[in-house]
């Protein structure tokens, strides 16, 4: 906008626009709302689990405990890149994870490169894929309860 020269036209005063949207406070906030997200899945993952083994007696099936497993590891993962990412914008631009260009590649991206991979390896579509619409109407594979594709 400034480059154009046409800040006057920004429904939002241009000196605001990184304080909103740039700002290392909203942004610490957001990280900290995600982290308490996946939190809450996580958990809602783990009282699954355990009161699936509790009512069948034997635990989930192979293939869907592999799956959890993965499922806890990508989200272990992406818990500790955000958890980084909060430290990051919390110590700013001039301090030591900023500073060391090698904590960027230890901690943001070489732990998304290993959910990649282990997406790649282990797509959940796998396990589901058979898994036809249930009583919520939650439609997983594109076919209806008698078995006609749509």
């Amino acid at each position: 906008m400034r480059a154009l020269h046409a800040t006057h036209l920004s429904p939002i005063r241009v000196s605001w626009l990184r304080k909103i949207f740039v700002g290392s406070d909203l942004m610490v906030i957001g990280l900290i709302i995600q982290l308490l997200l996946l939190s809450g899945f996580l958990v809602t993952a783990v009282v699954f689990q355990v009161r699936f083994g509790r009512e069948t007696r034997r635990g989930l099936p192979g293939p869907w405990r592999r799956m959890l497993g993965m499922v806890y590891g990508v989200c272990g993962l992406v818990f500790a890149r955000s958890v980084f990412r909060v430290v990051e914008y919390v110590q700013g631009a001039d301090r030591f994870c900023l500073l060391h260009e090698w904590t960027l590649y230890v901690f943001d991206a070489a732990p998304m490169l290993v959910v990649a991979v282990l997406f790649r390896v282990w797509w959940p579509g796998f396990v589901v894929g058979g898994v036809e619409r249930g009583e919520e109407g939650v439609e997983l594979n594109g076919r209806v309860k008698d078995g006609v594709s749509r």
